[in-house]
């Protein structure tokens, strides 16, 4: 009788450790994902602007043809490809040097996120906005959004 009462005690281990295995799962791909989403914002944020930029400028805008090489490089449709809104060069500089000043100010929030609550949670907490930001930029419909 001890040998069966022993086998039922291993099997209800068993299935207790298979329950903590899962929330040690988690508890790991959650800090991962968050420090990937943020290494791939990082790259992602380097080549936006490089991307987004043409793709938005104004088609009679003076100042681009002070530049032959932009216009090489126009999209075939470019007449009939949907442009809520437009950017001048300014504008344009805006966009893309104001992930410069995002990553100060991010900088800053997560050193003391760090000190306060730890590299992990800081890690899953300054994800949130991040992914946020990158929502409004893709659903953007005026150059206040971008």
């Amino acid at each position: 009788m001890s040998g069966s009462s022993q086998n039922v005690a291993n099997s209800e281990d068993h299935g207790m450790s298979g329950k903590k295995s899962k929330n040690t799962v988690y508890s790991q791909l959650f800090p991962v994902l968050a420090a990937n989403i943020g290494s791939f914002s990082s790259g992602l944020i380097l080549g936006y602007s490089a991307v987004l930029l043409p793709q938005i400028r104004p088609q009679d805008d003076a100042h681009f043809s002070d530049f032959p090489n932009i216009t090489d490089f126009e999209p075939q449709n470019a007449d009939s490809a949907y442009r809520p809104f437009t950017a001048t060069i300014e504008e344009g500089s805006w966009i893309g040097g104001i992930f410069g000043l995002g990553a100060i100010f991010g900088g800053l929030i997560s050193a003391m996120t760090g000190n306060r609550w730890g590299r992990r949670i800081s890690l899953m907490l300054i994800a949130i906005p991040d992914i946020l930001g990158w929502i409004l930029i893709a659903s953007s419909q005026n150059l206040g959004m971008m």
